[in-house]
């Protein structure tokens, strides 16, 4: 085999693997994901921050009304509390499949 040939198959195969990647990509359920911090919670959101975000300061008004109602309840774990918040349904029977059997 010639070098130029070497070098043409070369790189129809890493623009096979390119294109496969992208197609991956698109179909892999991690990807959009983000991140939203508020002070007592992380919450993760393939909605947007734009979605992701009130339900962020929601969390943080009904820790509060619980920290206001019960003062001796202890409302602060040692680490921030983890919400995942999912877009739509498709994306709870992704996380959740035994729930939609």
């Amino acid at each position: 085999m010639t070098r130029g040939l070497r070098h043409r198959w070369r790189s129809v195969a890493i623009a096979a693997l390119l294109l496969c990647g992208t197609g991956f990509a698109a179909s892999d359920p991690n990807v959009g994901w983000i991140e939203v911090r508020s002070p007592h919670f992380l919450v993760y959101s393939n909605a947007g921050e734009r979605e992701a975000r009130p339900i962020a300061d929601q969390f943080e008004q009904i820790r509060g009304l619980f920290h206001a109602a019960f003062a001796n309840l202890r409302v602060d774990p040692a680490q921030p509390v983890l919400i995942l918040a999912a877009k739509n349904e498709n994306t709870m029977k992704i996380l959740l499949p035994e729930d939609w059997r």
